[in-house]
């Protein structure tokens, strides 16, 4: 996303679009007032945006591949996983899983794959989406904690059918197919209340399987905020680009006051505005 200063409109119907994926943690701009009321529209991974462009995109092959059969449970590693290379995310998740495999007293052991902190006999590559599949955990934290803000990690974590630790935004229930569905750090608060959740699920074998009971409900027992996130995508379906044309074209001749999400009262409600 680049600075606005100096953008001019060459047509007075023209739209000026804020487009971004990525953290407003590593773009602060995008959380300022000043530099977003330049745009007229925003396209991110905001659920405010006239065209989201989300990590994952509810289309129909997506949700699909999120309802495979896990691996049964006792043919999974007892182990927390975790594949990590970025060793200096501005979430601090590298200090708390260096602290988590730091403990003592582990009752379920983390395997680290990755550049950060590895502990596992690495030879050449390996499938992350095959590994992460063997075993009954998973970390999926974000680099980064803001509204709204969930990549791949977590999506990834859920097709798998490795229940996942995950630290992210407090809003990351709207997006899930069952709040449950995840191990959510941020609530735990510590890596010894992790290591003592873990523990527990891996001894309660219905416990365990609790967590992934979403995988096999019907479609309308999945949570209603999921429900609507695929409904949305299906009203939307062209890619992201086609949708942004469409929205030019119709503003040529039905021109409207769109915002950005910083001018949102209903999005901001609960996001504090720079």
């Amino acid at each position: 996303m680049g600075g606005s200063g100096g953008v001019k409109k060459h047509h007075p119907k023209q739209l000026l679009i804020g487009m971004s994926m990525e953290s407003s943690e590593y773009y602060p701009a995008l959380d300022n007032k000043d530099f977003m009321k330049a745009f007229d529209v925003e396209s991110s991974y905001r659920t405010c945006s006239q065209v989201p462009v989300f990590y994952f995109d509810y289309n129909e092959k997506q949700v699909h591949a999120l309802f495979k059969a896990p691996v049964p449970f006792d043919q999974k590693k007892t182990a927390l996983v975790y594949v990590n290379s970025n060793c200096g995310a501005k979430s601090g998740r590298s200090d708390i899983m260096r602290r988590v495999i730091a403990l003592k007293d582990q009752n379920v052991p983390t395997h680290s794959w990755g550049n950060c902190d590895r502990n596992m006999e690495v030879t050449g590559s390996f499938d992350k989406m095959e590994l992460i599949r063997g075993y009954k955990f998973c970390v999926a934290m974000e680099n980064s904690i803001t509204k709204d803000y969930i990549t791949e990690k977590l999506w990834q974590a859920l097709e798998a059918g490795c229940v996942p630790v995950y630290m992210g935004p407090h809003n990351v229930a709207d997006f899930l197919p069952d709040p449950d569905a995840i191990i959510d750090y941020n609530k735990l608060g510590s890596p010894e209340a992790l290591n003592k959740e873990l523990h527990r699920l891996a001894n309660d074998r219905a416990a365990y399987e609790a967590k992934l009971a979403w995988k096999g409900r019907k479609w309308e027992d999945l949570a209603p905020a999921f429900l609507r996130m695929v409904e949305r995508s299906h009203v939307r379906q062209p890619h992201s680009r086609c949708q942004l044309c469409r929205l030019a074209l119709k503003n040529r001749y039905r021109p409207q006051n769109y915002t950005t999400c910083l001018f949102d009262p209903e999005w901001t409600k609960d996001y504090p505005v720079k």
